[in-house]
């Protein structure tokens, strides 16, 4: 790997395989990180204004006195606790681009409100309702991210995320300091109250921003900057990571059962709630109280000096993020190691009040390191919940909460605004959360490491099971010890062709028997079923053949180079040619159907594919079959993003075959290819994952058999 390459895979992740990865990655980095980076900045851009508003002026004309600016703090966080689940569960219900805006909207409404308020009172029932929405934001956006990246792509991604709250922080003390000296008494208005002004301006147009551009998930995206060759992709390079579920929708009462059976939902939530409290050093702006209550310091400067704490834990997030995507087993456990070392030290650094001042700013400052874990722990989570996006959706949501829950009394107990400048419990109560975050830490490393050990030990026991019951067995056992070799393979590929025949139980080599298809190396498939390369797909690489020799009545295979590797059924059709098959196209109502691998349903309550998985088809050919030369179409239709017109991938090849000791059948029904197929029909455009489908209709005409 050259030197720029590796420093390109150290800095944005892992490089995409191919030029058209390499664009969708530039597409949903833009839209997706845009939006949820000036939201997530808007977000916390409101509730640093209140701890900034309350330093600048807030405190003396309300009026306000002891904890109650404790207490705002409390009673946000109750909001946000309400929200949390809810919201996140909203996500699998209601578009992501609808329900993000609208959330933003309404705490965009209430900060103008605070703006006006003339009692401590307004600004409890306000922050309920903005705690509610702003819940949205946090671990919606970590579903979001986890249901588009890869784990080499997705600590990074959450970093910088989470580094826009962060800048929210830091350039809401950079505004209060210029509101206050510029705009303190404008039009009868304290300068704190033109600070919610300028927060509700700011955060209106990147709401409408989000109706527009954000693009939802992959499985259900409608963007219009997304070609559908991008859409498909988009779910294709997350299938090919191990045990990755990238389905969205429907909910069920299963999914608690789940949940509670299993240790995710308690292990990642104890560590966010105990490792989220390492972050109240800036939380409850303490070194803006510290500043306030030592004096000495005007309002800019108390405004001000805060944001260094801020910028290193930009830092901080941006280079812990980086540096875990780029290890080779992603560990994001060493940040937490980290973060929780850098609060042991800060707070010894303030316990020893004789201390000198800079020495207490060095710790304030390197306290920044506590929000390192945000990203990584999410991105930890992300990872151990991919083969579940519910659970993953409730855990991530879980995660937050309980850390509210938490943190709605934490700051009353060990930090009130009373306690200050020196914070002697809360200090002691900070090591004691950064040695409990050490422990869970190695809770949840061990768990996971468990966990992956049993699914290999699984995983190898079911290999050697297959093993066993394939050993001494006939040549139908042989043609399944190359459906398990095959599944194996198919992780290195999510496409596939059918180059190759079996005549007489060997196979033919790739691309002798079968016209080579224009897909022969990148196998993509072919989604437009009105294209004249739905016939055959062999429009640009002007294929040619050898005719391979089969009696009526024995048995024909047709292989794939891989498996067949998507849900999906299977369709094989047959044309005879007036002739030499080698200057056959296949025109006009000529093709009928001779075997199919139809889907299995239940009544709504599974939906199972008998062809996914297979190395290819074997059938036996109609004993009426008339003697001739015929095109053999295979036609393997993936069903795993068909819930829109033109998602339904088809995956064809045409064999050349002479038939001999054929019969007197007359083949049909008799169809046009293309023509057989509009693309509306129920068997092709389908959503197989929500809601279910009750049955299944196999597209194409009935099958002939003789």
């Amino acid at each position: 790997m050259s030197l720029m390459r590796r420093v390109r895979h150290f800095v944005w992740g892992e490089v995409p395989a191919t030029k058209t990865e390499q664009k969708l990655l530039l597409k949903i980095d833009w839209f997706i990180l845009s939006y949820c980076c000036l939201m997530y900045f808007s977000n916390y851009l409101d509730r640093s204004n209140v701890s900034n508003a309350y330093v600048s002026g807030m405190r003396e004309e309300l009026n306000m006195h002891g904890t109650q600016f404790n207490q705002i703090n409390t009673i946000f966080t109750c909001g946000y606790i309400v929200g949390m689940i809810p919201n996140n569960l909203m996500l699998q219900v209601v578009p992501p681009r609808i329900w993000f805006p609208s959330m933003q909207i309404v705490w965009g409404v209430l900060t103008f409100c605070t703006s006006a308020v003339t009692n401590v009172q307004q600004i409890y029932a306000i922050r309920f309702f903005q705690g509610i929405a702003e819940s949205s934001t946090f671990v919606g956006t970590h579903y979001i991210l986890g249901s588009w990246y890869k784990p080499g792509e997705l600590g990074k991604r959450s970093g910088i995320f989470t580094s826009s709250g962060l800048i929210g922080t830091l350039f809401s003390g950079v505004l209060q300091a210029a509101v206050y000296t510029h705009l303190n008494g404008t039009a009868g208005r304290s300068g704190w109250r033109w600070l919610f002004i300028i927060d509700g301006i700011i955060t209106m147009p990147i709401a409408l921003y989000g109706f527009f551009m954000f693009p939802d998930v992959p499985t259900t995206t409608k963007a219009f900057y997304l070609s559908e060759e991008e859409r498909l992709l988009s779910c294709e390079r997350l299938e090919s990571v191990k045990d990755r579920d990238i389905q969205h929708g429907k909910l069920s009462w299963g999914l608690f059962r789940r949940i509670l059976g299993r240790w995710r939902w308690y292990a990642c939530s104890l560590l966010f709630a105990i490792s989220g409290e390492t972050e109240s050093f800036g939380s409850n702006n303490l070194m803006g109280q510290w500043l306030k209550a030592i004096g000495g310091f005007t309002v800019p400067q108390i405004d001000y000096y805060p944001s260094g704490m801020t910028a290193f834990a930009i830092a901080s997030t941006l280079v812990c993020a980086t540096w875990t995507d780029a290890t080779k087993s992603r560990a994001r456990w060493p940040v937490l190691v980290y973060m929780a070392i850098a609060g042991i030290v800060a707070s010894i650094c303030i316990l020893v009040w004789s201390s000198p001042i800079g020495l207490k700013f060095f710790a304030y400052y390197i306290a920044g390191a506590t929000y390192a874990g945000q990203a990584t722990t999410f991105a930890w989570a992300n990872q151990i919940c991919a083969d579940d996006h519910q659970e993953r959706a409730v855990v991530l949501a879980s995660m937050n909460m309980w850390n509210n829950v938490v943190n709605a009394w934490w700051p009353l107990v060990f930090y009130p605004a009373t306690d200050a400048p020196r914070f002697t419990k809360g200090m002691w109560a900070m090591i004691g959360t950064c040695i409990a975050t050490l422990f869970v830490t190695w809770l949840v490393w061990h768990l996971e490491r468990r966990e992956k050990s049993q699914k290999a030990q699984q995983r190898t026991a079911e290999e050697d099971d297959g093993t066993e019951k394939r050993r001494g067995a006939d040549e139908k056992s042989m043609l399944k010890s190359f459906v398990a070799l095959a599944a194996l393979l198919a992780s290195a590929s999510a496409h596939y062709t059918f180059p190759s025949l079996v005549v007489d139980g060997t196979t033919t080599p790739a691309w002798v028997n079968v016209r080579k298809t224009n897909n022969f190396n990148s196998q993509a498939p072919v989604t437009d079923v009105t294209s004249p390369d739905f016939r055959c797909y062999d429009s640009q690489t002007d294929p040619t053949a050898q005719t391979v020799t089969v009696s009526a009545g024995s048995p024909l295979g047709i292989m794939s180079d891989g498996t067949i590797y998507h849900p999906g059924v299977v369709n094989v059709y047959m044309a005879k040619a007036p002739g030499d098959v080698g200057s056959f196209a296949g025109d006009g109502d000529v093709w009928f159907k001779v075997y199919q691998i139809t889907a299995e349903t239940n009544g709504g309550q599974s939906i199972t594919f008998p062809a996914e998985g297979v190395p290819g088809v074997t059938f036996t050919l109609p004993k009426d079959l008339p003697t001739g030369q015929y095109l053999v179409r295979m036609e393997a239709i993936a069903l795993h993003v068909a819930q829109s017109y033109g998602g339904a991938q088809f995956y064809i090849s045409c064999g050349q075959v002479n038939v001999v000791n054929g019969g007197s059948g007359t083949p049909g029904p008799l169809v046009a290819i293309p023509g057989v197929y509009t693309g509306y029909e129920p068997g092709i455009l389908i959503n197989i994952n929500y809601p279910i489908p009750k049955n299944y209709t196999q597209p194409g005409p009935a099958v002939w058999s003789g």
